[in-house]
């Protein structure tokens, strides 16, 4: 949480402004890297999203889920079928 005051003059506003952006651009480019590993168990990505909770940053605070993306087959599926996720 940040809290501006009217004593900051426009140098200081500009300096939190920025830093804001700074920390979250540092959490764009974790987020980044994240989503293009691929895991193959359950307990790897819960083990790297608690790894990620541990890094801070400066003004903002990462609250992580793990979400499981069926992979399918390649191709269109079939007209009348729903698509089965591969085993």
């Amino acid at each position: 949480m940040v809290v501006h005051s009217s004593a900051h003059d426009k140098r200081r506003q500009k300096r939190l402004e920025r830093e804001l952006a700074a920390s979250l651009k540092a959490i764009k480019a974790m987020e980044k890297a994240h989503l293009k590993k691929q895991f193959f168990c359950r307990a790897d990505p819960e083990a790297a999203a608690i790894e990620a909770m541990a890094q801070e940053t400066a003004y903002h605070q990462l609250k992580l889920s793990v979400i499981e993306i069926p992979r399918y087959a390649r191709g269109r599926p079939n007209k009348n079928t729903s698509r089965t996720p591969l085993p």
